[in-house]
């Protein structure tokens, strides 16, 4: 539900409200190939040596597949949320760097609803975490960067703490976050082509 809605205000809030096009928070095809690359390049240079000389026991592959798709969903749902929206307008407000700064926090701070995470060491290392992720993020512009670099990040933490979704919650949940923001997407283009029948 949490998930749906970081998804679907930051699409309804540009898309409709403000009438933008949804590149203005980093979602947009134009470039992926581009994107996608650096994204891996940046995966290539900072997920092994989480990984090297570490004994990580796998689930089995039902377990697998349920966490596969609750951690695509959440890091879809940061990168849009926390990076695509949140990133950009503070960078508006404040400029590159602070926003940087104010993602990261953002990130470290959403992570308090984690009983897991709430010590200060590991929200000083989210933080960290997260200004890596807006960096990501902002050497593209595209969500599709820094969702590349999140997931594989996102899908190690989780082995390491051995936390895994084991039912058919994260199926519904995601299902119903795709459909949701389906349908917002739909809305944005009916009333786009919809200004555009006016105009001319």
């Amino acid at each position: 539900m949490v998930l749906g809605i970081c998804i679907f205000f930051p699409l309804w809030y540009v898309g409709i409200k403000n009438k933008q096009p949804l590149s203005d928070i980093g979602i947009t095809t134009k470039g992926w190939k581009n994107a996608l690359l650096i994204g891996l390049i940046f995966v290539l240079f900072s997920v092994p040596w989480r990984i090297v000389g570490k004994d990580l026991l796998l689930p089995r592959m039902d377990i697998i597949f349920f966490t596969g798709i609750a951690l695509v969903m959440s890091s879809l749902f940061e990168e849009i949320f926390f990076r695509g929206f949140l990133q950009t307008r503070f960078e508006k407000s404040f400029g590159i760097v602070p926003a940087i700064v104010l993602s990261g926090l953002a990130f470290s701070l959403y992570h308090l609803g984690y009983a897991d995470y709430r010590n200060i060491d590991l929200l000083i290392t989210l933080f960290f975490v997260g200004m890596f992720f807006a960096v990501t993020f902002r050497v593209t512009n595209n969500v599709i960067t820094s969702f590349v670099v999140n997931l594989p990040h996102a899908i190690v933490t989780f082995i390491e703490k051995g936390v895994f979704f084991d039912g058919r919650v994260a199926v519904i949940a995601s299902i119903t976050t795709v459909v949701a923001v389906g349908l917002v997407v739909l809305v944005i283009k009916m009333s786009r082509k919809e200004q555009k029948n006016n105009v001319s």
